[in-house]
């Protein structure tokens, strides 16, 4: 039969307060019966397995270790999963097939500013060309003839850009 201790006695088994042997009851860490005595070792163990998580019994120290090499066996595969996603990454730039996201970027908000300048112009260029210009047609034909322009333009920086993009020279 088992040794059943007071609350006093089992803080001084434990070296701990009396105060907190009862807080460990409460909250269902240590065990006591219904005349208020604590098992001592029953109480020891369940104690020791509180302040020392790794203290398992086989079994639980078993499928401890099974959940471990899972746990581990997933980050090694997450981990192999990243590296060769690098790697694959590095020989696409090697090899010119993909392109950092920051230079595209760039790149487009260079064409797209140089698309605003080269369409606000329009007015500018066109205004004397056609001042006092009544013939719908002469209108419609020289400012077809400025967009059409700037369009090209725009379009031959584009290519520029692109391919110096590519090459890894950057936005000039």
């Amino acid at each position: 039969m088992s040794e059943y201790v007071s609350s006093k006695e089992l803080s001084e088994y434990l070296e701990i307060s009396q105060r907190r042997v009862q807080q460990l009851a409460n909250e269902k860490i240590l065990l006591k019966d219904s005349r208020n005595s604590f098992a001592l070792k029953e109480n020891v163990k369940r104690y020791i397995r509180y302040i020392s998580p790794t203290f398992k019994n086989d079994e639980e120290q078993e499928e401890s270790n099974e959940e471990l090499n899972v746990k581990y066996k997933k980050e090694k595969i997450r981990l192999t999963k990243y590296q060769a996603d690098e790697q694959q990454i590095k020989a696409q730039l090697a090899q010119k097939r993909v392109v950092p996201v920051d230079d595209v970027i760039s790149a487009l908000a260079d064409l797209f500013s140089l698309m605003r300048t080269k369409l606000f112009n329009i007015p500018e260029r066109a205004e004397m060309e056609i001042l006092g210009e009544t013939d719908a047609d002469v209108l419609n034909k020289k400012l077809t003839a400025e967009i059409r322009d700037a369009l090209y333009e725009i379009c031959d920086h584009e290519e520029q850009t692109l391919q110096n993009i590519v090459e890894g020279k950057g936005e000039n």
